[in-house]
């Protein structure tokens, strides 16, 4: 795909294979990071069923973790999810129930999962999301990150950012690879995934 391309009315599963390929081909030249979104991303937030095809892209980083080393691909985990003992509690059962793990010895998996602070109210949740991604490519040394979530603040750095893009792509149903990211996104690829995800549930 090159720079400044937008890739648009494709299926999740086609997305996800695009950005399989992207982190291996990436991961040749030095370490890549990977920011995943919880809800409507790995799982329906309704009924905690894992998503095939973003789990089909966990897997295939998990893989890629265990053939190069942790420090080639590093995954995070960043929610919208109020940071709480209880939810931190629960988050970490929800992703254990569908195989995602944090990386531990010589298992695979992911670096941290961080939630919303008290602080980030719902008005700042695009500052929290940024903020996350932007300390994933620092601590990882990434010289590229991959971003994937349901919602635009997953994908993009402001307010703004989002009301311009979904201007242009305003099917909340659709799937869309971004690569012509504004300035001051640490992402150099994005996901965003439709907001309905029930048609990539795992059977």
């Amino acid at each position: 795909m090159k720079s400044g391309r937008l890739q648009h009315d494709i299926s999740p599963s086609e997305a996800c294979r695009w950005a399989t390929a992207y982190i291996r081909l990436m991961s040749r030249i030095g370490p890549v990071a990977i920011v995943f979104d919880i809800d409507d991303t790995l799982v329906v937030a309704e009924t905690m069923q894992p998503l095939r095809s973003t789990m089909l892209l966990y897997n295939a980083c998990t893989r890629l973790q265990s053939m190069h080393g942790e420090n080639a691909i590093v995954i995070y985990i960043v929610s919208a999810r109020r940071e709480t003992e209880t939810n931190v509690r629960e988050t970490v059962k929800d992703l254990e129930s569908i195989g995602v793990y944090p990386r531990h010895e010589n298992r695979p998996g992911y670096e941290t999962l961080e939630m919303r602070p008290q602080r980030f109210g719902v008005d700042r949740v695009h500052e929290f999301k940024l903020m996350q991604r932007m300390r994933a490519r620092a601590a990882s040394a990434a010289h590229c990150l991959v971003t994937i979530g349901d919602q635009w603040w997953d994908v993009l750095p402001t307010e703004e950012d989002a009301d311009k893009y979904s201007q242009r792509m305003p099917r909340a149903a659709g799937t869309y690879i971004l690569t012509n990211l504004p300035p001051g996104e640490a992402a150099t690829m994005a996901i965003k995934l439709p907001e309905a995800p029930e048609e990539h549930i795992m059977a």
